[in-house]
């Protein structure tokens, strides 16, 4: 399974498998002993992420939201897939969510998205 990204401990991969059990476009996501199917939506299909990670996870996926859908594209075609650059917070500017997504913690402690609003 390819790696697409790496940043701040966090490795996403990204690979296609018309047999697969996840239909909808998804990353997988490894942080430590913690492993994730996220779709591009948000959406947690399986395992789990820390929140903290998760929300730097959503950021990177905003920022980089057009290159992912093209690698997604790509993997399903079977084409090479391409390296996407890190999430790095920069200091001079604010997260770029910040209020844009709403979290809500389950009973484990995790992280999920409530509801996202269109970046302005």
């Amino acid at each position: 399974m390819p790696e697409i990204s790496r940043f701040y401990g966090i490795i996403i991969k990204m690979f296609y498998e018309k047999s697969g059990k996840h239909s909808k476009p998804h990353i997988h996501v490894y942080y430590g002993e913690y492993e994730a199917v996220v779709a591009f939506d948000g959406e947690i299909l399986s395992g789990d992420i820390p929140g903290k990670q998760y929300k730097l996870l959503m950021q990177w996926m905003v920022l980089h939201k057009s290159e992912i859908e093209l690698l997604w594209e790509s993997a399903m075609n079977n084409e090479p897939l391409w390296k996407v650059a890190p999430y790095e917070k920069n200091a001079d500017k604010p997260d770029v969510i910040g209020e844009d997504i709403d979290y809500g913690e389950d009973k484990s402690g995790f992280t999920h998205i409530v509801s996202v609003q269109p970046l302005s």
